[in-house]
């Protein structure tokens, strides 16, 4: 089923991090990407629009609620790839996983998803079944409070 355009809380479904990590936009930046301690800020709320359908699926673009910027990645090193926000939408898979969880690919590779890290940090990694660290929960929120 696909995913409503809206506002939403992203959480993951860790526990091994602590409890209530949502996705979050450093304040200190304005471009890390982190899973953070939920404080109902504008930095963790996330508006969500479905782009286009492609063979693999629904494509949505995902913006942050405080700065207006998209989720992007980089580099981080030659062997890790980052989460940052840039001005440009990029496009994402949400793959639904049943009980309102699901994991967030990258447009056409499907086994490329967001993980939040140990250190607080998300990345993109593979596909790891069983990784809790691998899958989110969308909260929506009404409209009015982004």
């Amino acid at each position: 089923m696909a995913l409503a355009n809206g506002v939403y809380i992203v959480r993951n479904t860790t526990k091994a991090y602590g409890v209530n990590k949502v996705l979050d936009i450093s304040t200190g930046d304005g471009t890390t990407i982190l899973g953070y301690n939920e404080h109902d800020g504008p930095n963790q709320q996330w508006y969500i629009f479905k782009e286009d359908t492609s063979t693999q699926g629904d494509l949505y673009s995902i913006r942050d609620g405080y700065y207006g910027r998209f989720l992007s990645y980089s580099l981080a090193s030659s062997t890790v790839i980052g989460m940052t926000a840039c001005m440009a939408p990029l496009r994402w898979h949400i793959v639904q996983l049943g009980n309102g969880l699901a994991r967030i690919a990258v447009a056409g590779a499907p086994t490329l998803v967001f993980e939040l890290g140990s250190t607080g940090l998300v990345y993109i990694n593979p596909v790891s079944e069983g990784n809790a660290a691998q899958v989110w929960k969308f909260q929506s929120l009404p409209c009015s409070r982004m």
